[in-house]
């Protein structure tokens, strides 16, 4: 399994970069967790990481679905991601 790391006020650039990532991983075959991971108070706005990890959802659509939904475990926002 691989892991990527998001944050919850990642630029356009470095979402688009992280998915290209992601993609090449799930055209390998490898299962992919992706996390959110909340610093400071930015835990309060656990709202931007569930956005972040739905847009990602969207854009993965066509090539992957998702085999454990959104859930937290601690600072930290899993989602594990599997290819078709």
């Amino acid at each position: 399994m691989k892991e990527i790391r998001l944050r919850p006020e990642i630029s356009e650039h470095d979402y688009n970069f992280k998915k290209q990532h992601i993609e090449e991983f799930l055209k390998e075959g490898h299962r992919v967790k992706v996390s959110v991971a909340f610093k400071g108070r930015e835990i309060l706005h656990k709202e931007r990481g569930y956005k972040i990890l739905q847009k990602l959802i969207n854009d993965l659509g066509p090539i992957a679905k998702v085999e454990k939904s959104p859930h937290e475990e601690g600072r930290f926002l899993n989602i594990i991601i599997i290819p078709y």
